[in-house]
């Protein structure tokens, strides 16, 4: 069984070195019994003030609780030496999952511990028989409940270069990857980009269009927008059947284009036409009174002028 733990180079301080831990286990003995309650035990190696734990499969014990077994289990930690701290400490524990009112719950519990300082493994590959020990209610100090077989120890420094581009690598492969065919796919409908690959796309895409179907389309928006852009007057070109005729027509795809010329040349609507409007301002007449004489003719035909300037006369 192979077990193998990273720690990303990214995030290591820069007081300790990146380093390879790599130790196999050949052979544990357990001395003393746990208890009636621990049925299976697991081996777990875990680096001081590391949260990553590598952990065995479970393994099952006899009714006495003593156990002397062969194994072959590889484990390698990727972790950061420290160069002015004794933190460097490799922790091999024997662990049961935790119970609680003969219920078993999250978690494991550490029923014996052994400690190999890195520091000493640094020159050279070693072998060692390390004792486990447990702390027992019984005694007051620690007993050696157990011993475990390491052969292989060592460790050896990480090439700083080649993980660091092999971390970029796996982050530019991540980044190809979150760009899916649709982000491919798009193109600008600006037609006035400078842009050369956007322009020869989107030639490529015309091409793809049917030409038939292209042109009744663009026709179709053609007639739409020059009817919305003058605001022809319905009731005076009496459009209100034809414009639905036309519509039809256009949707059903039965007008061709040499009738569709035909009409924009009867409805004269160019861009030189005058504009018909009457919502704005400029349309609405001024408001005006009517004058009291309608002109000096009239008033001085009036006899009534004629009668009075005799009076005053007399």
């Amino acid at each position: 069984m192979k077990l193998f733990a990273t720690w990303e180079v990214d995030r290591t301080p820069s007081n300790c070195i990146p380093r390879l831990c790599s130790l196999t286990l050949t052979r544990l003995v357990i001395f003393k019994s746990f208890g009636s309650d621990v049925a299976s035990i697991y081996i777990a190696v875990k680096m001081q003030g590391s949260k990553r734990t590598l952990r065995s499969n479970e393994m099952l014990l006899p009714q006495n609780g003593l156990l002397d077994t062969e194994l072959i289990l590889n484990f390698s930690l990727q972790y950061p030496h420290f160069l002015k701290r004794d933190g460097n400490k490799l922790h091999v524990m024997l662990q049961r999952k935790k119970r609680y009112k003969n219920r078993t719950i999250l978690g494991y519990k550490t029923l014996a511990n052994g400690t190999i300082i890195m520091s000493q493994v640094l020159q050279k590959q070693t072998e060692m028989e390390l004792d486990l020990l447990s702390d027992s209610k019984e005694s007051k100090g620690n007993c050696v409940a157990g011993r475990i077989s390491v052969s292989g120890l060592s460790s050896q420094p990480v090439d700083y270069e080649v993980s660091a581009k092999s971390h970029q690598l796996n982050r530019r492969v991540s980044r190809i990857g979150d760009f899916s065919d649709d982000d491919e796919d798009f193109s600008s409908n600006d037609e006035g980009s400078d842009s050369e690959p956007m322009l020869e796309d989107h030639r490529v895409r015309k091409n793809s269009i049917p030409p038939s179907a292209a042109r009744q389309r663009n026709l179709k928006q053609k007639f739409i927008s020059l009817l919305k852009r003058f605001r022809v007057n319905e009731e005076q070109l009496g459009l209100d059947t034809d414009r639905e005729a036309i519509t039809s027509k256009l949707s059903g795809g039965d007008m061709d284009a040499a009738e569709i010329e035909d009409l924009f040349e009867e409805l004269d609507l160019s861009d030189s036409g005058p504009e018909i409007d009457t919502m704005s301002v400029t349309s609405t007449p001024k408001p005006s009174l009517r004058p009291f004489f309608s002109s000096s003719q009239t008033l001085l035909n009036d006899p009534f002028s004629v009668t009075s300037s005799g009076k005053l006369a007399n």
